[in-house]
């Protein structure tokens, strides 16, 4: 193993250490890149490419003039990763929105096993209400993103919250492709089914809630396929 490489690693196991120690936490700021240095006896060169890896998998922020602070951002590396295996033909447009529709209905069944607070009931209400009396077409694609993450949010759940977030950022081109090239009807239909599935929640009916993200993703993945946007 080369001596730079044993190096970058030292860094990184120690600001693991200290999170884990409780002695940084979200927020905090990391010690210099001199006391680092000094502390670990490592180079500087090591501790900046500690720092870079950190700071792309989205747990260590860079502030310009100020430091580099605790973060807890995966969800933009994992995206990354996704758009990658895209690239590299490790996985497929069809594969990640099957893999979004399962996860939506995992996501709604959570939501409905610990239910939805009166504060997020009027947030996705005044979203669907938004949608329902807007005729943009970019505001409807907004709005489809908005609500979907309030779902995911809505779940409570930290480890859908930052997975969702992630295929919802790789899927939201996608799905923003057939709200601005579809006509007015299958818009319609689309909001119609968002209705259709926060009216299941809050019924606490599964089944419903099930059927109703189905015939959402029917929708999405029958325009996507006829307007060759898998492809696109």
């Amino acid at each position: 193993m080369k001596k730079e490489h044993r190096e970058y690693r030292k860094v990184v196991d120690y600001i693991y250490a200290l999170v884990e120690n409780e002695q940084l936490s979200i927020g905090s700021r990391l010690p210099t890149e001199r006391t680092l240095a000094e502390e670990l006896g490592v180079g500087r060169n090591s501790i900046r490419e500690a720092l870079r890896m950190l700071e792309n998998m989205g747990l260590v922020e860079s502030r310009q003039g100020s430091g580099n602070y605790i973060a807890c951002n995966p969800s933009a590396a994992i995206s990354e990763a996704i758009d990658m295996m895209l690239m590299l033909q490790q996985t497929t447009v069809e594969e990640v929105c099957s893999f979004r529709r399962g996860m939506e209905k995992a996501v709604c069944q959570e939501a409905i096993k610990k239910g939805i607070s009166d504060e997020m009931s009027e947030e996705i209400e005044a979203l669907l209400s938004d949608q329902m009396y807007s005729s943009d077409a970019e505001v409807q694609a907004e709005v489809d993103h908005s609500f979907h993450y309030a779902l995911i949010r809505a779940s409570g759940n930290q480890m859908w919250i930052c997975v969702s977030e992630a295929v919802i950022n790789v899927y939201r081109r996608w799905i923003e492709r057939v709200i601005l090239r579809a006509d007015e009807s299958v818009r319609m239909e689309l909001r119609e089914n968002h209705r259709e599935i926060f009216n299941a929640i809050k019924r606490e009916d599964r089944d419903a809630c099930e059927k109703a993200i189905d015939r959402h993703y029917d929708i999405a993945d029958r325009e996507l396929s006829m307007k060759g946007l898998y492809h696109d």
